[in-house]
């Protein structure tokens, strides 16, 4: 029994040292393959994003500029200081117009001590075809003194953007009646519209509850024709006359408000 007892502790003390000694050889294994990679092999870069990606204005914002953020990856290991890389428009897939739908330097900075960085797309809703024909910008990661680019195969190399600004349907609030108070309909108008109506959460929190749950979000069960007699008074105050005197003080030729009665 005891001659037993000595034979396993004996058998599970050198199945212990097989697992250190196979440690450390995949330690030494991982620290060989470390140096080779880091000694013998450039960087590369990729996008950590879709091929394909649409960005959308809506119809009526006054904001026409919009700050788009795609995501850049090193295959590789950070670095102490700023490296520079390069971006190629794909002219052949490219229907945006550089100045009017977009402004993207070609020459861009992946910053130190880091392995994934933002790189920034300007894009403008100035084209009022956009409406009706979205454009495309394309561009893909091309080599650079600092950098070189996965291979195509793998992916992440190219990325489109497609552009477009979305329509904004006339709501049922304008249907009934609402054009004796707010005026002729235009997304410009309904924007703004939205846009101080959620504020009113922040004015009178307790009126902003109730309408919600009275008329829906953004007013969407509410029609003047049958409401605007109990709502006048409170929708006058807080929606109607701070989106009056934002027109008055940011004129709109396609907004014809009327000054509100209350």
């Amino acid at each position: 029994m005891m001659n037993f007892m000595k034979m396993n502790g004996i058998t599970n003390w050198l199945k212990g040292c097989a697992v250190v000694c196979g440690m450390a050889w995949c330690c030494l294994s991982c620290e060989h393959d470390y140096l080779k990679y880091d000694t013998q092999m450039r960087d590369a870069l990729y996008f950590v994003w879709p091929d394909t990606s649409y960005c959308s204005f809506t119809a009526g914002d006054p904001v026409d500029t919009m700050d788009y953020k795609i995501y850049v990856q090193v295959m590789g290991l950070p670095r102490g200081s700023e490296r520079s890389y390069k971006i190629e428009i794909i002219d052949t897939n490219t229907t945006a117009v550089e100045g009017v739908h977009y402004k993207l330097s070609e020459n861009q900075i992946f910053p130190a001590d880091t392995v994934k960085a933002q790189m920034h797309v300007i894009l403008y809703n100035r084209d009022p075809e956009l409406r009706n024909q979205p454009v495309t910008l394309a561009f893909r990661l091309v080599s650079s003194e600092d950098f070189d680019v996965v291979p195509v195969e793998q992916g992440g190399l190219m990325c489109h953007l497609i552009i477009k600004t979305v329509p904004v349907e006339m709501p049922g609030l304008w249907i009934w009646g609402g054009t004796t108070y707010l005026g002729p309909y235009s997304e410009q108008l309904y924007f703004m519209f939205k846009k101080f109506y959620h504020k009113v959460e922040e004015t009178n929190p307790t009126l902003y509850n109730r309408w919600e749950k009275t008329y829906g979000s953004e007013l969407s069960r509410f029609y003047f024709m049958r409401h605007w007699s109990v709502e006048k008074i409170p929708m006058s105050k807080y929606l109607l006359r701070p989106l009056y005197d934002y027109f008055q003080e940011n004129p709109d030729p396609e907004v014809k408000m009327p000054e509100p009665m209350f």
